[in-house]
């Protein structure tokens, strides 16, 4: 019993430093400039959280753009979207956040140079402004993109 307790006591401290060090790297990490930054958006038709679609050119008068690249197998971004909703709720009027399936939509996100999921692609304007890679905390997502915003 006691070489039970030993062992578990041992694989949580594992874990947590697993864990504590990717998020520690991931205040660091600073992804290279998307291929699309400073073009204008692609002329594509997108779904919003919501489930309604829309086309990106259309929104171009809005401030703030972000497009989640996803997947159904894709484990991180299943457990991102409960965060965008709520980012998406937050910032209802200031920013559109859109989603697009990468099963379902290929030739998009090949046509955005998606080449790890989950990737947010932020627009201003109708211009590409940057992206960001990887699923993390809210309060990370939510800061990262409001930089954007300014």
């Amino acid at each position: 019993m006691a070489l039970l307790k030993r062992w578990s006591i041992i694989i949580v401290v594992f874990i947590v430093i697993y864990f504590s060090v990717g998020y520690t790297l991931s205040l660091f990490y600073k992804p290279t400039p998307h291929p699309l930054k400073g073009k204008k958006a692609p002329d594509i038709t997108v779904k919003k959280l919501d489930g309604t679609e829309i086309n990106l050119n259309s929104l171009s008068g809005k401030s703030l753009i972000v497009i989640d690249f996803w997947a159904t197998w894709c484990g991180p971004c299943t457990r991102a979207l409960p965060a965008l909703e709520k980012l998406a709720q937050k910032y209802k009027n200031e920013i559109v956040f859109a989603k697009v399936n990468v099963d379902e939509n290929p030739d998009i996100a090949s046509e955005f140079g998606i080449m790890s999921i989950p990737t947010f692609i932020i627009f201003k304007n109708g211009e590409v402004v940057g992206n960001i890679i990887g699923a993390m905390p809210e309060e990370i997502l939510e800061r990262k993109i409001l930089e954007f915003l300014k």
